[in-house]
């Protein structure tokens, strides 16, 4: 992978040619010739990994009774500290920052009863350091809540935005000072 100066993150750019790449090979494939069952199975099996891995974003998969993660990318796992054998010994509800758990289990209780088909909201979550960091989450309900105890699952999608929130702070502290 090449790297982003100042960052241990794959390049946007590489991520995207990657992406592409796996695109147009899969859009050959197709239209070379009929792909059988078989063969589309195969390759959307290989185009959901190719995104799901290469995601600018985290993206996990949780069960929504638990909170048990199910299945996570690497930048899931960069944002919070760990690694991916790590995150799937846990529950998503052991890095909820307490200030937002309320919301969360009342967010949680609406989609068991499918009252919210997708759920977005800014939130604060604890690193493996102890640090918080804020992301943007937006949580979406997939499956039957009577197909086993494991459903419906949410895929839960993450994009930090702790800079940001520090940035505004910083503002808000400046705005403050200048008025005084």
């Amino acid at each position: 992978h090449h790297l982003s100066p100042n960052t241990d993150q794959p390049s946007g750019k590489n991520m995207r040619n990657s992406s592409l790449s796996l695109l147009r090979r899969f859009q050959n494939k197709v239209l070379r010739r009929q792909p059988n069952v078989g063969d589309f199975l195969e390759n959307s099996e290989q185009l959901f990994r190719a995104v799901f891995e290469q995601a600018a974003v985290g993206v996990a998969v949780v069960a929504t009774k638990t909170g048990q993660i199910l299945q996570i990318n690497q930048r899931y796992c960069d944002i919070f500290g760990y690694s991916i054998s790590e995150m799937l010994k846990k529950s998503i509800l052991d890095f909820s920052h307490p200030s937002d758990t309320v919301e969360d289990l009342s967010n949680q209780s609406n989609e068991l009863n499918a009252i919210v088909r997708i759920f977005s909201r800014q939130k604060r979550y604890f690193k493996k350091d102890g640090s918080i960091v804020w992301v943007n989450l937006m949580l979406t309900p997939i499956g039957d809540k009577q197909n086993s105890e494991t459903f419906p699952i949410n895929v839960a999608v993450v994009q930090d935005i702790t800079d940001q929130k520090n940035a505004e702070r910083t503002m808000k502290e400046s705005e403050a000072t200048a008025r005084a």
